[in-house]
C-alpha cells in the first residue's frame, strides 16, 4: 500500500521528544506511522457515518461533557465508548487500523444516533522499532471525524460541564452557631447562609444568569454562568467569562 510522507524521521522525533519515547526514531517508525494514517484516512474516505477511532462529544443525562471520548469498537447492536481514554494504542490488522485503549468510564450503549460535529485531531500511539518495552511507544496526530451525542432527557436542561464548570457543596450543620450552616467544597467554603446569598447576588450583579431548582437526592441546585462570550487574544475558541454552576447536596 502506498502512503505519503504525513511525517519525516526529523518531525516524529520533534513530536515524540515531549511524550516519553526512549529511543530515537527511525525510518521504521515513519513508516509504520504513516501507514497507520493512510489507514485511517483510507477507512474514512469509504466509510460516512461513525467508525472505530473517531471523537464523541458525550454529555450525559446528569450534565457530565466530555469532549474527546472515544470510540473504541462498532459492533451490530452497540458500540464502546471510553468517555476518559488515555491516548489509543492503534495498531493494523487485516489492513485496517484497529484502537485499544484504557481509560474510564466505559459504556457500551446500543447504536444511537451521533451528530456531525465537524473533525478534529486525535493522539494516537503504535509500538516503536524498539518492540513492547517501557517508553517503547511512538506518539503521532492525525485527523478523525468528531461526532456529538447527549443523553435524553437531562436532569438539568442546557446545564451541562460544556460550558459551565461544576462544584459539590456540603451543606453541614454549624455546631457551634445553632440555625447556621457550613457551605463546602473543594475549591472553597461558605461559613454561613449569608455569604452564599452573597455570592449568589454577587454573580447576579455581574450580569450573570442565575437559576434554582431541585433534583432527586441533590437538593437546592444553583447555576450561574455567563451567557456572553469573549475571544481571547489568540484567536482560540469562545471561552466563558466565569461560569459555573453549583449544587447543594
Amino acid at each position: 500500500m502506498e502512503f505519503s510522507n504525513f511525517y519525516t524521521v526529523k518531525t516524529l522525533q520533534l513530536f515524540n521528544d515531549t511524550t516519553g519515547y526512549a529511543h530515537k526514531t527511525d525510518g521504521s517508525d515513519t513508516d509504520k506511522v504513516n501507514r497507520l494514517i493512510a489507514l485511517i484516512r483510507k477507512e474514512r474516505d469509504i466509510h460516512e457515518g461513525p467508525i472505530a477511532g473517531d471523537m464523541i462529544e458525550y454529555t450525559s443525562r446528569s450534565g457530565e461533557y466530555y469532549g474527546k471520548a472515544h470510540l473504541q469498537r462498532i459492533y451490530d447492536d452497540h458500540m464502546e465508548i471510553c468517555l476518559n481514554p488515555h491516548v489509543p494504542f492503534c495498531y493494523e490488522m487485516d489492513k485496517s487500523p484497529c484502537y485499544d485503549t484504557s481509560g474510564g468510564s466505559w459504556l457500551c450503549p446500543e447504536k444511537v444516533v451521533l451528530e456531525p460535529a465537524g473533525t478534529g485531531s486525535r493522539e494516537f500511539k503504535t509500538w516503536g522499532h524498539a518492540g513492547r518495552c517501557a517508553h517503547g511507544a511512538v506518539h503521532f496526530c492525525t485527523s478523525v471525524r468528531k461526532w456529538r451525542y447527549t443523553e435524553p432527557a437531562p436532569f438539568y436542561g442546557k446545564y451541562t460541564g460544556k460550558d459551565w464548570a461544576r462544584y459539590f457543596i456540603s451543606k453541614r450543620p454549624e455546631p457551634e452557631r445553632p440555625g447556621e450552616f457550613t457551605y463546602k467544597c473543594d475549591e472553597f467554603t461558605l461559613y454561613s447562609e449569608t455569604e452564599f446569598n452573597r455570592l449568589v447576588k454577587s454573580c447576579t450583579e455581574k450580569s450573570l444568569t442565575v437559576s434554582t431548582g431541585t433534583h432527586s437526592s441533590f437538593g437546592d441546585t444553583v447555576w450561574t454562568g455567563n451567557s456572553s462570550r469573549k475571544k481571547n487574544g489568540k484567536g482560540q475558541k469562545p471561552m466563558y467569562i466565569c461560569p459555573f454552576w453549583v449544587f447543594l447536596p
